[in-house]
């Protein structure tokens, strides 16, 4: 498995990694996606189709192995000692972008990184763009993207369509106590 790496100008590190992950697994996330989702909820920035809260995993377990893996890898792009911290994710759901969906620009600023999965997403979907640093990846299937929860990102008016799992991440500080 290949990790990119991108240091902008702005010394800001976004990764980007395919998971790898098999096919008939991608087509259950997608079913999973289309059956928790619903159309047209505005209460957020996403103007598309969505899982109506951020705790995904309270609906369903089929995310489970997808969440474990973005957690082993947010660990080794982050950099965090293995001896004291860990990263977690605190909040998931599940984005369909049609034609014309969109999202606004917005940031996660209370959480330290985000992540963007791409479940499913046809070769013209419009990128994930990071307006702050001149930056933009276009989505691609199998593509997970993560990148610090305070840089502004958003999609503009998306063609064809694309299933994806987003969320966010913060690191747990432990310590061990010694006798």
């Amino acid at each position: 498995m290949e990790i990119n790496n991108f240091i902008l100008p702005t010394h800001t590190k976004i990764s980007t990694c395919n998971l790898q992950v098999p096919l008939n697994y991608k087509n259950l996330m997608v079913e999973e996606i289309k059956k928790l989702s619903i159309r047209n909820y505005t209460s957020t920035n996403v103007h598309a189709t969505r899982y109506p809260g951020y705790h995904i995993w309270e609906d369903t377990k089929v995310f489970d192995k997808l969440f474990n893996n973005i957690q082993k890898i947010a660990f080794k792009v982050t950099n965090l000692n293995p001896k004291t911290q860990k990263i977690k994710i605190v909040e998931a759901w599940s984005i369909i972008y049609e034609n014309n969906d969109y999202t606004k620009l917005h940031n996660h600023i209370l959480t330290p990184y985000s992540f963007v999965y791409y479940v499913k997403s046809d070769t013209n979907a419009s990128p994930l763009r990071f307006p702050e640093c001149n930056f933009e990846i276009k989505p691609e299937e199998d593509l997970l993207i993560i990148f610090p929860g305070y840089l502004f990102h958003e999609v503009l008016e998306n063609q064809g369509i694309r299933y994806v799992i987003a969320g966010n991440m913060i690191v747990n500080q432990f310590s061990f106590k010694k006798d």
